[in-house]
């Protein structure tokens, strides 16, 4: 046992001395192993030999592990761990997992990473074709000064919208817009959810007041073109209901927007006036005030194209 006992088969074991293999490893871990610790082996540190040729073996494009740790006797955990740990940062040899994502990226890297992002690759493709983490690529890309901020004017989104309804893909709108085919798609998601949700309030709204001037189902449903059961719906609404409010103005900040803002604000107008006539709520203009101001203390020349948020490219007196 104390000769064969470090051995990854106990067969051998088994022929000395017991009838059965299980037997073998059973009787070493639950008795020899804790009761005699001078049979156990020690971690011993890698030599400058074994981490040389665990290199070599890997570079020749080799990822056997249980062969290398026959070799080299030790696990097979052992060896993948040590090489991913240690030795992988200092090959230069960058897989999908590990520590590579501390490498830093080349300008070919750079480049080669925006232009599949531009052709409508997706983060999880484009970290398989370059080995990297998609983590570093998706940080790479959100991060970068050469993708400037996304911000659509009004003029933008109806492009857009006018593309998508003449068939066009979201890689040919993110072509003409100078954008990634991912952001063209959650933009134009996000607008027609809010067109639809603008529509229905009004038609809400229509519902609610035939119905209060006495009107029939039936009548209401002639009069707007909506289905029965939709003017059902709206018109059983109850009273302490009936008061609808209009849904929260969009988000997303344009740049009509953001250049009214600026104005108003660095001509003295209160924000909450600055709220009533942009329509959006205090907190919105407050929010965004605070966000330009925190921009401006690291930024002399605040502009889209250096900046993340849209609201932080006000430039402030």
């Amino acid at each position: 046992m104390r000769l064969t006992f470090d051995r990854a088969q106990w067969l051998p074991v088994a022929r000395i001395s017991y009838k059965r293999a299980r037997c073998a490893q059973h009787r070493w871990q639950s008795t020899l192993a804790t009761s005699t610790p001078s049979l156990v082996p020690k971690k011993l540190g890698w030599s400058q030999l074994e981490e040389n040729k665990l290199s070599d073996f890997v570079e020749s494009g080799r990822r056997d592990w249980s062969h290398m740790a026959r070799e080299l006797g030790r696990t097979t955990d052992s060896v993948r761990a040590h090489y991913r740990n240690r030795l992988q940062p200092r090959t230069g040899i960058r897989a999908n997992v590990g520590r590579n994502a501390g490498l830093r990226m080349t300008q070919s890297e750079v480049s080669h990473m925006f232009a599949l992002a531009q052709k409508g690759y997706e983060i999880g493709a484009i970290a398989k074709i370059m080995q990297r983490h998609p983590r570093t690529i998706s940080t790479r890309l959100k991060s970068s000064t050469e993708v400037p901020a996304d911000v659509w004017s009004t003029a933008d989104i109806q492009h857009a919208l006018d593309l998508k309804s003449q068939g066009k893909s979201y890689v040919e709108i993110a072509e003409v817009l100078r954008t990634i085919p991912s952001k063209a798609r959650t933009r134009l998601t996000w607008h027609t959810r809010q067109a639809t949700l603008s529509t229905s309030f009004e038609n809400r709204r229509v519902v609610c007041e035939l119905r209060d001037q006495g009107k029939s189902i039936a009548q209401i449903g002639a009069q707007t073109g909506l289905k029965l059961a939709v003017v059902t719906r709206y018109a059983n609404v109850p009273d302490e209901h009936t008061k609808l409010t209009a849904p929260g103005p969009a988000r997303k900040w344009t740049r009509e927007d953001i250049s009214s803002l600026t104005e108003m604000y660095n001509a003295g107008s209160p924000l909450k006036e600055i709220a009533q006539r942009l329509q959006r709520s205090f907190s919105s203009i407050q929010h965004a005030v605070r966000r330009a101001e925190e921009g401006a203390k690291f930024y002399d020349s605040v502009s889209p194209a250096r900046v993340s948020s849209p609201t932080r490219c006000l430039i402030l007196s």
